[in-house]
């Protein structure tokens, strides 16, 4: 179950829900009811407490002819200007953690990983966003993205496609 608490009481807490059959971080409408001895039992992920950002991906696959440096440039490009507003925010943020856990160093500038795959190279962007904001935040990203790549003439993106070659028929 996932979603934010709204209320605490002694023997339940009441959650909105996100998710379900709602995909990524959108609320689905209802209000989950959980009996507390089931939350004390077990792991409890909390994105907003000490620290109101988390990191998320997006994904280009691209063809092996693609200018490679240039689609991660724009990638990386895109992502920086998304999240310098909040940035400073969060190291900030960041700063008031160590002072209570052992925290590691964390990068924080969007940082895109390649990997060669059989049909593609795909770019994976890293990029920090504030928590609540993971969904519109990926689909600003994807919009500013395939609007540069359509611009430029040297990244192809790729998708699973298979090339047919018909030979003629020979003459008996």
């Amino acid at each position: 179950m996932i979603g934010d608490v709204i209320d605490i009481r002694f023997f339940y807490t009441r959650m909105l829900e996100i998710g379900s059959w709602i995909s990524r971080d959108q609320y689905s409408g209802r209000v989950l009811l959980i009996p507390n001895s089931s939350i004390f039992g077990s792991p409890i992920l909390n994105y907003t407490q000490y620290f109101s950002c988390i990191w998320d991906e997006v994904t280009l696959p691209i063809t092996y002819q693609s200018n490679m440096e240039r689609a991660v440039k724009i990638l990386t490009d895109v992502g920086g200007q998304y999240s310098q507003s909040f940035l400073k925010d969060a190291q900030r943020e960041l700063e008031e953690m160590k002072q209570k856990f052992l925290v590691p160093k964390l990068e924080f500038e969007p940082t895109v990983y390649v990997k060669v795959t059989s049909n593609w190279v795909q770019l994976t962007m890293c990029y920090m966003v504030e928590a609540k904001k993971r969904r519109a935040a990926s689909s600003y990203i994807y919009k500013q993205v395939f609007s540069q790549v359509q611009q430029a003439k040297d990244i192809q993106i790729a998708s699973e496609t298979m090339d047919l070659t018909v030979q003629p028929a020979k003459a008996a």
